[in-house]
């Protein structure tokens, strides 16, 4: 965003701000968008305050990922199925596996790949899994076979074992 700042020409724009979500979050939900005269007339709701106001726009991007269904067949009101393929890519955080700061890129006995990357201080994130994902996307969690499936493909390589533990 710097670069579009001192590059851009910030007459057609502001210029960017910084947006600190601890305190400063936007939770604002849009409640209804329609088409009309050629635009899209939103219909947003501050969470913080309960307050709706409209606002009018050229284009929309559904950007909601795995919950872009919801947004279609909700604010939308399109009766359309979101042609996306929901997938649950977990990671593990275990205790620090090498006393470097580089990152593995390594492949599983079944062919898939995976990373071994220095997390923090003292660990290391192992991932990910790939299962297709069915459920609701803000109930999402590690299963117990992919923990053992990572548990097992990064203890594969390195001298110390990596377990539940």
């Amino acid at each position: 965003m710097f670069l579009y700042d001192h590059l851009g020409a910030r007459e057609l724009r502001p210029t960017t701000r910084t947006l600190r979500l601890r305190s400063t979050p936007p939770r604002t939900a849009c409640v209804s968008a329609r088409r009309e005269d050629g635009l899209w007339r939103l219909t947003m709701r501050k969470e913080t305050s309960g307050e709706t106001y409209e606002i009018a726009a050229r284009a929309l991007v559904n950007a909601a990922g795995p919950w872009v269904g919801d947004v279609l067949n909700g604010a939308v009101g399109a009766s359309a199925r979101a042609s996306v393929r929901l997938v649950k890519g977990s990671h593990i955080v275990t205790e620090r596996l090498f006393d470097h700061d580089r990152c593995y890129i390594l492949q599983n006995d079944d062919g898939r790949i995976f990373f071994v990357i220095p997390y923090e201080r003292d660990f290391t994130l192992i991932g990910t899994t790939d299962l297709d994902y069915a459920g609701d996307p803000g109930s999402v969690a590690a299963s117990d076979d992919e923990i053992d499936y990572l548990c097992k493909a990064a203890g594969d390589y390195f001298r110390k074992p990596v377990t539940r533990d």
